[in-house]
């Protein structure tokens, strides 16, 4: 993973600084259609385009999308199907989806057309759609409909949905849940008043938003870590366990001579540490904990005592 990030920022970093007006700095990525739909689907884009208020806008962003179909018809097999990412601007650039990329897009079921525009290219958006596999496993239900989805960031994949007279719901769960993750269960039904929640397993009576989810989700996990964080912290001045402990400039050194095998970060922290050292050393991301903070908690803690940063030393 760590390798495919890598090489994710040596294809893409590029264009992180790239700007233009009017949100017109798109990125298309195409799952197995041909040229000829993918033309019409940005000939849409053009149609709708036609609603923009702004007259210099509206004419700025046909201009662009028009001559991205320009370069779309010089294709010459417009029959063949198109996996790949386009980024377009002044300039048109074109990538294969290939090997880890592909991969992860067929783990989600993606296929289509999948775009993103703004007045910059939205590179961490690219980034999470082609390499982070991470799902939480979402069960709503509705009467005695079961709708299992796995959502990301950027992607989402219904694993199965089902309509049964005779609504086995906590036996559904069992057999579904992820093993040390968290499921989240959600809806309007009768068969929920007989799910509990546990250390795996949070259950909502209502109809929650997708988004709102993935913040219960971000919550739950922050909440776990930080009490990973509150154990070591807690054990700073013991001579075994406290000697373990290093933060300030002890971070980078014990970075450099490999001898770190945790670090909470915040996440401003995280990125900065993995700008500097992921290049030297590609397993880094699997050591660090993202620990956030929602207020007076450990997280801020983190952040104001140690500035973002604590590293577990092996020994």
């Amino acid at each position: 993973m760590d390798q495919e990030l890598i090489n994710f920022d040596e294809t893409f970093s590029r264009y992180g600084n790239m700007s233009d007006k009017y949100q017109s700095q798109y990125i298309f990525v195409i799952i197995g259609i041909t040229a000829e739909v993918l033309i019409e689907k940005i000939v849409k884009m053009i149609t709708i385009a036609d609603n923009i208020s702004n007259p210099a806008r509206k004419t700025y962003i046909k201009s662009r999308l028009n001559n991205f179909t320009n370069t779309l018809t010089n294709i010459p097999d417009q029959s063949a199907k198109i996996n790949g990412i386009y980024f377009v601007s002044d300039n048109i650039d074109y990538f294969e989806l290939t090997g880890y990329w592909k991969n992860t897009l067929n783990i989600f079921g993606c296929s289509g057309l999948l775009s993103k525009y703004d007045d910059v290219f939205c590179i961490d958006w690219l980034k999470n759609l082609l390499l982070d596999r991470s799902y939480i496993s979402i069960i709503h239900v509705k009467n005695t409909t079961i709708k299992h989805v796995h959502l990301g960031l950027t992607k989402r994949k219904v694993v199965k949905e089902t309509t049964k007279k005779q609504l086995d719901l906590l036996e559904y769960i069992n057999e579904n849940k992820q093993q040390e993750k968290m499921t989240i269960v959600h809806g309007v039904s009768s068969a929920l008043k007989n799910v509990n929640d546990s250390d795996t397993l949070k259950v909502f009576n209502s109809d929650k938003r997708e988004d709102e989810l993935m913040h219960e989700y971000d919550k739950f996990v922050n909440e776990k870590n930080g009490k990973q964080l509150e154990w070591w912290l807690d054990r700073i001045a013991d001579p075994k366990e406290g000697r373990k402990i290093v933060f300030g400039l002890e971070i980078k050194e014990n970075i450099e001579c490999e001898m770190l095998k945790i670090i909470f970060c915040s996440p401003e922290r995280a990125k900065k540490i993995m700008s500097k050292f992921s290049t030297k050393f590609p397993n880094l991301s699997d050591k660090i904990i993202i620990v956030n903070s929602y207020g007076n908690d450990i997280g801020n803690r983190l952040t104001v005592e140690f500035k973002g940063a604590i590293g577990i030393k092996f020994y």
